[in-house]
Formats: C-alpha cells, structure tokens, sequence
C-alpha cells in the first residue's frame, strides 16, 4: 500500500484548471465566502483528488476500473458541487455569465444532456480512450509531470484535454437541474425524466463495456503495463485485463446509474412536497 501511495503526479493543465474555477468563484463572490462555499471547495478538492492522487496514475497505467472512477468522481461528483456551490447573487462579469449560462439551458436543456452523455460516450470509444492513456515507457516514475505522460505532443494533448473534458461536460449537465438561479432551473419532472434517460444512456454504456471482448481496451493488455505498477498494488488488487473492465463496466453501470436515480427521486419528492404546500388551504381563524 505504501509504495502504491507514491505514485502523486501533477500537470499544469490541471493545475490552471483549479486556478481558473477558484478564480471564477473569487470574481463572482466578490472575494467573500459566500454559502455554499463549502460545496464548490469540496468540488475543487475532488478534482485536484483525481488528478493528482495515485488514483490517476493507476487508471492510466494499469487498472481500467481506477480510471473509470476518475471518470465518476469528475462527471457526477465534483462538476455537481462546482454548480451548487456557485454564489447565487455573483457579482461583476460572472453575473452576466452565469446569467447567460442559465438563459441558455433554461431554453434548451436537452443540450446539457446532450454535452454530459456524449463526452462520456466519446471517451470510452477504444481507439479514443487508448489514445487518452497512451504513455512512454520511461522506466522511470515521475513525482511531476508538467506536461503529461508522452513526449508525443498531440498524445498529451488529447490527455490533457480529457479531464477538462470531463468537468465541464459535468457543469453543463448538471446546469439544467443544479443552476445558481434556481427560478431558471427545469421544471422537477422533466429533471426526473432527464436523469432517469441519462441513467439508462449510463447503464448502456455500461453493459457494453462489461459485455465487450476482453482486451477490448488495449492500453491495458497484458505487457502494456509502465512503470511496472502492477508489482506495488497490494494483494487482492492485482485484478486480470477481462475482470478490471468488467468492473469498470459495472461501476458505470451499477452505482453510476444509481447517482441518477437518487437525483431523479429528490426531484420527484421535491415536487410532490411543493404540490402538497401549494394546495394547502389556510385554516380559518375563527373571531
């Protein structure tokens, strides 16, 4: 476990990315903590966690399924808490941004749908994904990467980019549902019916990276390994090619799915707790 908890690695495009969000939310806060701080720190935190942690390293060297997490914790977790935790009353030019964000998903919030899913879907085609983890086989283990893993330009690029990707897709699919004005967000049940189909684009994506030939993710074939980290994970860790994407197929599948759901049902209880407060007559005093 020790040796495993080296493997720290950092790049400058992730670290601009966490500079450019913190300083989007001091423009916008006017440089006050303002509520629900908490919630958009907590999404930084997050994403400099996957970035920058073991986790990263792991999922583009040797396990499909670390990867796949990294992939969960970006789209589901910390792009949500970035929107929460966004200052409802922004300030200077975030406030026409924001306000322009929100106008354009109010009008047509199928694109953030749209954007979320199809980022996901792109990055899990096999060419696709391979080209996102391609690395060089230095031999050697970097505690700082500032450029990427590949002295390849274009294979950082594409490595580089993917993250990002990822966390703003996230941003604009939770956007609709999960907007700093909430008077713009999508009516509750059309958000049900927008997480539940997003759900079930999950859940299929899901069942055909489970289902898919083993080896169908090359990067991690047998003798593709770098930096020979499969040596440094502890014991029980060590999954085989076909059993990690099939894990990482389910993790998508199971509990991706169920981030969704759960979403879809606070919407749902939401409304019906709404329905029952407006339809609430009065009691009548008497004199």
């Amino acid at each position: 476990m020790s040796s495993v908890m080296h493997y720290w690695s950092f790049d400058l495009v992730s670290v601009g990315l966490l500079l450019a969000l913190g300083l989007f939310y001091g423009s916008a806060s006017g440089w006050r903590w303002q509520r629900g701080a908490g919630l958009y720190a907590a999404g930084l935190a997050l994403l400099a966690l996957v970035q920058f942690s073991p986790l990263h390293t792991l999922g583009i060297t040797c396990s499909m399924s670390a990867h796949m997490v990294g992939h969960m914790l970006l789209l589901l977790l910390a792009a949500p808490l970035l929107v929460l935790g966004l200052p409802r009353q922004p300030l200077g030019r975030a406030h026409g941004f924001i306000d322009r964000l929100s106008t354009v998903f109010q009008a047509v919030p199928w694109l953030g749908w749209l954007i979320g899913l199809g980022t996901m879907w792109f990055w899990h085609i096999p060419d696709v994904y391979g080209a996102s983890v391609a690395h060089d086989d230095a031999g050697i283990i970097p505690l700082c990467t500032l450029a990427g893993p590949s002295t390849d330009w274009a294979t950082n690029g594409l490595h580089l980019a993917h993250p990002v990707s990822l966390v703003l897709a996230g941003i604009c699919f939770a956007w609709p549902v999960l907007g700093p004005q909430p008077d713009r967000r999508i009516f509750p049940l059309t958000g049900v019916l927008y997480l539940f189909t997003a759900c079930v684009g999950c859940s299929l994506l899901g069942m055909l990276i489970t289902f898919a030939p083993a080896g169908s993710f090359a990067a991690y074939a047998p003798g593709q390994t770098y930096y020979a980290m499969l040596s440094t994970l502890p014991a029980g860790w060590q999954l085989q090619p076909a059993v990690d994407q099939q894990t990482a197929g389910l993790l998508m599948w199971v509990p991706g799915c169920l981030v969704y759901l759960t979403g879809a049902l606070w919407l749902f209880f939401a409304w019906l707790t709404n329905e029952d407060e407006t339809h609430q007559v009065a009691p009548v005093r008497a004199n």
